[in-house]
């Protein structure tokens, strides 16, 4: 990060000891997540610390905790992924 001032700048680190495993089931990692660095990003989203989150790990527990944390948008009955 030190190369990159900008992002250093933009950016927020907040240690956690806690993560999703890849082979966690959504469920298990809803129950045992609640302090992984997945959940605490989400959570940056929801209280508008963050705008986004972008994820290399779990896909399933990253789409459900965040139908917890964040809720869908009324109308909406899916949620939808992106990728480039």
């Amino acid at each position: 990060v030190d190369q990159l001032p900008r992002l250093q700048r933009a950016s927020e680190i907040i240690h956690t000891e806690d993560f999703v495993a890849m082979d966690d089931k959504p469920s298990v990692a809803l129950r045992k997540g609640k302090h992984s660095s997945m959940w605490l990003a989400i959570q940056a989203v929801k209280d508008g610390r963050a705008l986004g989150v972008v994820s290399a790990g779990n896909t399933g527990a990253l789409m459900a905790m965040s139908k917890v944390i964040l809720r869908m948008i009324e109308g909406i009955k899916r949620p939808a992924i992106v990728s480039l």
